[in-house]
């Protein structure tokens, strides 16, 4: 009855983790957001000014407990698997999440089982299913790219018959199409933006994503810059 009990507490930290961890990082974006907004409206937003700025100042905390932890080799793979998943928070960050949550179960599964046996288990637990989680977020992530890069390379192609440029047929996809692809694809506009070579960032984007299919599209798109050619043809084919 314990070991269920154990269990239970187990799954339902690890469902609290994954919360807390969106919550976070949605945190990031509407708290700026929201200091925006108030400039343009007069109506009582107290309420919600409060929970906004506890949330920002948990995340605060969190981002100030975790830099002693950012340059681990640990936290570095960490960083490149929550970007595969499609979050922009740290490992540093993640880790230390992982641990308040640990801890907590750690503790509450002591107080209900008092058995010392139980509890390191239900704590270590929580880091083990929420990694699982993670992983595969990271699969369902890549298998719905895979199934949009169809009508991407179409969408693309057809810019580029318009007269776009292919950075602006990326924009294109960027705003008309629908996340993980556009987010991505935003995530390479980011980067060319701040200075990052096309060529890179395209790299960087294959290796976020991870999909054989995606990594022949970026082989051909590097190639028709390199050696010229028609780009659109090209796709249409790949598609």
């Amino acid at each position: 009855m314990a070991f269920v009990v154990v269990v239970l507490l187990a799954i339902l930290s690890t469902i609290s983790f994954v919360f807390l961890l969106l919550v976070l990082y949605k945190t990031k974006h509407r708290t700026d957001i929201y200091h925006r907004l108030r400039r343009y409206y007069s109506v009582d937003t107290k309420k919600l000014q409060k929970s906004e700025d506890i949330l920002h100042r948990v995340y605060k905390r969190i981002q100030k407990t975790s830099k002693p932890f950012a340059d681990l080799d640990v936290t570095k793979k960490l960083d490149f698997k929550i970007k595969q998943a499609g979050f922009e928070i740290f490992g540093a960050e993640f880790i230390i999440i992982i641990a308040l949550v640990s801890l907590v179960v750690l503790v509450v599964t002591y107080i209900i089982t008092l058995n010392l046996t139980y509890a390191p288990l239900a704590g270590v637990a929580v880091p083990i299913l929420s990694i699982l989680w993670l992983n595969s977020r990271i699969k369902k992530r890549r298998q719905a790219f895979t199934e949009q890069l169809g009508d991407c390379l179409t969408t693309v192609a057809n810019a580029l018959r318009a007269g776009y440029s292919f950075q602006q047929a990326m924009d294109v996809v960027a705003r008309e199409m629908e996340p993980p692809i556009s987010s991505e694809f935003e995530h390479v506009a980011t980067d060319v933006a701040m200075g990052v070579t096309l060529e890179n960032a395209l790299e960087q984007m294959n290796n976020r994503v991870g999909s054989s299919d995606f990594d022949l599209v970026v082989t051909a798109v590097l190639i028709q810059r390199e050696i010229g050619g028609n780009l659109a043809q090209i796709l249409d084919t790949i598609s």
